[in-house]
């Protein structure tokens, strides 16, 4: 149920010309640089894994249970779905999505809070302290 309805915002994403100038760009990730090449089948598999990836790193930090990776599994492939959406409707335009990007990751942080506990609240709100701290010291544009 949950493949299927990855796949089927793949493909509807993809049919409305859907492109990203991350995967489109190369850089670091071999993925990247191959977006374009890959298959919808396969563009589907690296969605999965990279979500895979998330849900384990957040559950090992957060000594999450089984059933709150379940809830932030669901968490995380709604706002995946969102930010395609956003970045469909917008065609590139990153400056017109830029707000609807922020409000939707801020939904996203405020859904995961309600799942964790409190101990976990807080190491999740650290967490997200480092991450400001590392984003600053790249730089504004991150990179």
């Amino acid at each position: 149920m949950k493949a299927s309805r990855i796949l089927m915002t793949c493909l509807i994403a993809l049919s409305l010309g859907f492109t990203t100038s991350a995967y489109a760009g190369g850089g670091k990730h071999k993925d990247r640089a191959n977006w374009e090449q890959m298959t919808e089948q396969e563009k589907l598999e690296h969605l999965q894994k990279r979500l895979d990836r998330r849900v384990e790193r957040l559950a090992e930090k957060l000594e999450l249970t089984d059933a709150q990776k379940v809830k932030v599994r669901q968490i995380f492939e709604r706002a995946q779905t969102e930010k395609m959406d956003i970045k469909a409707r917008h065609q590139g335009d990153r400056k017109a999505a830029r707000a609807e990007f922020k409000k939707a990751k801020e939904a996203t942080r405020a859904e995961i809070e309600e799942v964790l506990d409190a101990e976990q609240k807080q190491k999740f709100q650290q967490m997200r302290e480092r991450m400001k701290e590392r984003v600053g010291k790249r730089g504004k544009s991150g990179r």
